[in-house]
C-alpha cells in the first residue's frame, strides 16, 4: 500500500479532470499546492531505459520496478496504456524511492506523480483508491470518458470470457432394409420399370464476397513551442497531427501543466482548465483534421515557480506522441 507522502494527493484532488469538466470544479489552492514538497526527501534520481508495459519499466541500473499507485492493465487499453508510457517515462530522469527493491512511486523531473498522471489522463486504473487523490482522479476520468473509460473499452479491463458450448454427439440408427419386392402372380405380365429421370440441375455457387476494408487505424503526435515569454508570461504554439487512416471528426485535446501555469487566451480553439489539467476542443470552423494532416492552436498563460512544458498529451482520450 502506498505511503502517505510518497504521492501528491492535495496536488491532484480536483486537478485530472480529463473530460469536459463544468466550471463548478474548483481548483486546487495555488497556497496547498505550494506547501507540498513535491517528492519525499531521499528519493533518488534513475533514469528509465526500457518500458515493459504500463506500470513496469526496467531502469539503467539493471533494475526492473513496477510503478506502485497503478492497478493491473486490462486487455481492452494495455497497448495504448505502454504507449502513454514508453512516451512519458522513455530515456527521462525520474526519481524514486528504495523503500522496497522492486516496487516504487515514481516522480517526473518537475515533480509530478506519474500513477497520479496515467490515472487522471483515464490511460489506467488506480489500486489505492482509498487515497483521496487516486479517487478523485479516476471519477474526474470515468467521468469525462476519457482512455479505457471511453470507447471502446467503456472501463472493461479485458474482453468479455468466450463461452464454449460442447454438443453431446448424436447416434444415428441403423438404416431400415429395403421392403422385398412382391414377385407377380403366375401367367401375370411383368410391367416395365420407369425409367431414371435425370438429375435436377444444381445451381452455381455464388461468387465470393469482396474482401473487407482494411481496418483504420488511429494516431496522433502533438508539437508544444513556447514562441515567447515575459514578465510571468508566456504565448505558445500547439501543433495537432493526425498520424493514423482515419479523420478525426471532432477533436479534444488534454494536457497537464504541472508547476501552477493558468491559460489566459486561446485561438483556434476553445478551452476550460480545472487545476493543472487543460482541455482545449474545436470550433465551428476545424472540426476534422484529416489523415496526414494537421492543424495549430495558441494561448497565452502565466507562468507558475517555473514553466516546463508537458510531457503527455491525448486526442479523444489517446494517448500521443510528443515532439
Amino acid at each position: 500500500m502506498r505511503r502517505p507522502q510518497l504521492t501528491i494527493a492535495t496536488l491532484a484532488v480536483s486537478a485530472l479532470a480529463a473530460g469536459c469538466t463544468s466550471s463548478d470544479q474548483v481548483p486546487v489552492p495555488r497556497s496547498a499546492a505550494s506547501s507540498l514538497a513535491p517528492m519525499p526527501e531521499g528519493a533518488i534520481e534513475v533514469t528509465v531505459q526500457e518500458v515493459k508495459d504500463s506500470r513496469t519499466v526496467l531502469l539503467t541500473d539493471g533494475s526492473q520496478l513496477r510503478i506502485t499507485g497503478l492497478a493491473e492493465p486490462g486487455a481492452c487499453w494495455a497497448e495504448s496504456g505502454t504507449t502513454f508510457a514508453s512516451t512519458t517515462l522513455l530515456g527521462k530522469k525520474v526519481h524514486i524511492t528504495k523503500s522496497t527493491p522492486d516496487a516504487s512511486p515514481l516522480w517526473l523531473p518537475n515533480g509530478t506523480d506519474y500513477a497520479l498522471l496515467a490515472v487522471g489522463a483515464g490511460v489506467m486504473r488506480t489500486d489505492s483508491a482509498d487515497y483521496p487523490a487516486f479517487k478523485q482522479a479516476e471519477q474526474n476520468a470515468a467521468s469525462g470518458n476519457l482512455g479505457l473509460w471511453g470507447p471502446p473499452c467503456h472501463a472493461v479491463p479485458g474482453a468479455a470470457a468466450t463461452t464454449t458450448t460442447t454438443t453431446e454427439p448424436t447416434t444415428t440408427p441403423p438404416p431400415a432394409p429395403p421392403a422385398a419386392e412382391a414377385l407377380p402372380a403366375p401367367n401375370t405380365p411383368v410391367k416395365p420399370k420407369p425409367k431414371p429421370q435425370p438429375p435436377a440441375a444444381v445451381p452455381a455457387p455464388p461468387p465470393p464476397a469482396p474482401p473487407a476494408p482494411p481496418a483504420p487505424t488511429y494516431g496522433c503526435r502533438v508539437s508544444y513551442r513556447v514562441t515567447n515569454q515575459w514578465n510571468g508570461s508566456f504565448r505558445t504554439d500547439v501543433t495537432i497531427a493526425n498520424t493514423g487512416s482515419a479523420a478525426v471528426n471532432g477533436w479534444r485535446l488534454n494536457w497537464w501543466f504541472g508547476s501552477g501555469q493558468t491559460v489566459k487566451e486561446m485561438w483556434n480553439a476553445s478551452y476550460n482548465q480545472s487545476g493543472g489539467s487543460v482541455n482545449a476542443w474545436n470550433v465551428g470552423y476545424n472540426p476534422t483534421i484529416p489523415p496526414g494532416g494537421s492543424l495549430l492552436i495558441g494561448f497565452t498563460a502565466t507562468n507558475g515557480r517555473n514553466n516546463p512544458a508537458p510531457s503527455a498529451f491525448s486526442l479523444n482520450g489517446r494517448a500521443c506522441a510528443v515532439g
